[in-house]
Parts: structure tokens; C-alpha cells; sequence
């Protein structure tokens, strides 16, 4: 259970991240909104390899 719910925050978390780097993209910076949005990947794809490696 614990699992599953750190696992919905960090995928949560990596919505926030694409939601920031929209934002940059087309308002500030459209390197940084890249950059963040590869954070939003990343951070996704680790709560993904940390979810399924535990067998859930």
C-alpha cells in the first residue's frame, strides 16, 4: 500500500513537472521548459522502474 501511494505522489509530482515546464516553454524559456520536461520524464520513468521492480 505504502508503495502504491509513493508511486501516485511521484507521478503526480512528474504532472507538476510538465505543467512548469509548459508554462516556461511558452512564456519564459524554451530550453528550461525542455529541461523540466525531462525531469518529468525521468522522475516518471524511475517511479515506474521502482513499481514494477518490486513486482506490484
Amino acid at each position: 500500500m505504502r508503495l502504491k501511494r509513493n508511486f501516485v505522489k511521484q507521478i503526480i509530482i512528474s504532472l507538476l513537472f510538465v505543467i512548469i515546464a509548459v508554462i516556461l516553454w511558452n512564456y519564459i524559456e524554451p530550453l528550461l521548459g525542455v529541461l523540466v520536461l525531462l525531469m518529468a520524464f525521468w522522475n516518471a520513468g524511475v517511479a515506474l522502474l521502482a513499481y514494477f521492480k518490486t513486482g506490484n
